[in-house]
């Protein structure tokens, strides 16, 4: 796990070429290239977003690449159609490839590129260097970073609740056994493995894990106390040639 996000929230990505020699205020940022100006509009499907195309610099060299990530409801569909046609103006390529966006750090550019290279044969692959174009889209993407590891954490959090309630349920059945301990204590080495990998991508530093070491803290309290009372019973079901 190096810490990427598979772009749940846009549907769809476009690679447009970013042109020398211009220079357009528009809402997806000030770039260097005179294109598409979108207005910040809710999309529904009760109102359709109007786009203004801004004509294309005619420049067969471009100084780099500009990723656009977007989502649209399905319903109606002449929202989709009208963006799609007036980005493909722009020579906006839809790549029928997966994407994701990954942090950058020389370990995580280490990595992809051993993963890229394992990858050789089966299709087509990018490796693209990519910033916000301002301030508030890169509160979006940092704001999709951390929905992202929150989700997991949560995740977590109810697999450490679930390990809790297992305990509870084992002193009340009377299922109190070293057996049950061994596979307790499996369990929460998993519980604490999956953190390390969260935690690993976490770079935004989220104040959930707090929470987690808390919880995982009552589970080993909980499991030691689980664990004194089965040592009991193990020795009381002994036979007497083994106690002495």
């Amino acid at each position: 796990m190096v810490g990427h996000i598979a772009l749940p929230h846009y549907e769809y990505l476009a690679i447009l070429p970013l042109y020398d020699g211009c220079h357009a205020e528009n809402n997806i940022g000030s770039v260097s290239f005179n294109a598409l100006r979108l207005q910040t509009y809710s999309f529904n499907s009760n109102y359709e977003a109007p786009l203004t195309l801004v004509k294309a610099v005619k420049n067969p060299k471009t100084s780099g690449w500009l990723l656009f990530g977007y989502d649209v409801p399905e319903k109606p569909s002449r929202i989709r159609v009208r963006i799609w046609r007036q980005l493909k103006g722009l020579g906006a390529l839809y790549p029928q490839m997966s994407f994701c966006i990954l942090p950058d750090s020389m370990a995580i550019r280490s990595r992809l590129r051993d993963l890229a290279s394992t990858m050789e044969g089966y299709g087509p692959r990018i490796i693209l260097e990519a910033k916000t174009t301002n301030k508030p889209y890169l509160d979006t993407l940092l704001t999709l970073f951390k929905e992202d590891v929150e989700k997991e954490y949560q995740e977590l959090a109810e697999e450490c609740d679930e390990f809790l309630e297992e305990i509870k349920k084992n002193l009340r059945t009377g299922n109190v056994t070293q057996t049950e301990v061994s596979e307790l204590e499996a369990a929460l080495e998993g519980l604490e493995r999956w953190l390390t990998r969260i935690k690993r991508r976490d770079f935004i530093g989220s104040t959930t894990e707090r929470k987690i070491h808390k919880l995982l803290n009552r589970c080993h309290r909980d499991l030691l106390t689980f664990s004194a009372k089965a040592q009991p019973k193990q020795m009381s079901e002994m036979p007497k040639s083994h106690k002495h």
